[in-house]
């Protein structure tokens, strides 16, 4: 709603009444984009049980929120703007009209990035990570016992494999080596060296007792 009246605003004919809309849209899409590269740096060493329990998840990060909201909002205003120039039958409107459905897609893209179905999943069996375009699974048994994964650095997990003909991609999946995290990477890397070094554990996995034996580190 906040997009469409914005969007409504800032095409307004009148003079300088289209201004403080503008205005308004810049600045939050601006803040939405700031606050999500800040928000990298903090990312905290939770992991939340699934819906249908049996599996520990990697929240969404605050990041991917708020660069949804930007989408959102961007594209969202924009579509209004747009159809305004279609309804007013100018001489752009078939560009309007693709330029409309360009920003459909890119509020759809946004509000689907931002939903908590994609990440880092702990499960009995091994390790789930699913992204837009892709998904893979990697076993327990795959990763390099004593040294499964490690923080890279840039805010995600480098993974070394024992048995990589066993790890499983399907669709787009770039990174064969690494982890997204969302979550703060030196613990996801204790809890994942844990579970590949401790497998009589791994059957509580999704459990939330197990939850709170893992959070709290206390992993003996």
């Amino acid at each position: 709603m906040l997009a469409v009246g914005l969007g409504a605003a800032s095409e307004s004919h009148r003079a300088g009444s289209s201004m403080p809309a503008v205005l308004i849209l810049v600045t939050l899409v601006g803040a939405a984009i700031g606050l999500s590269v800040a928000s990298l740096r903090y990312r905290p060493a939770i992991l939340t049980v699934s819906r249908d329990g049996g599996t520990f998840l990697a929240p969404v990060g605050a990041s991917n929120i708020l660069q949804g909201a930007a989408f959102v909002i961007l594209g969202g205003a924009t579509v209004i703007g747009k159809i305004r120039g279609i309804v007013d039958h100018g001489s752009s409107w078939p560009v309007d009209g693709v330029l409309a459905a360009m920003c459909i897609l890119q509020v759809a893209v946004g509000w689907h990035l931002s939903r908590d179905r994609f990440g880092v999943r702990l499960r009995p069996d091994g390790v789930f990570d699913r992204q837009p375009l892709g998904s893979r699974f990697i076993p327990w048994d795959a990763f390099v016992p004593a040294f499964p994964v490690s923080p890279d650095g840039r805010g995600g997990l480098a993974a070394y494999y024992l048995r990589p003909d066993l790890v499983r991609c399907r669709g787009i999946f770039f990174g064969r080596e690494t982890l997204a995290a969302t979550v703060d990477p030196a613990f996801l890397t204790r809890v994942i060296h844990e579970y590949v070094n401790h497998p009589e554990r791994r059957a509580a996995i999704g459990s939330a007792a197990e939850l709170r034996r893992i959070t709290a580190g206390t992993g003996h």
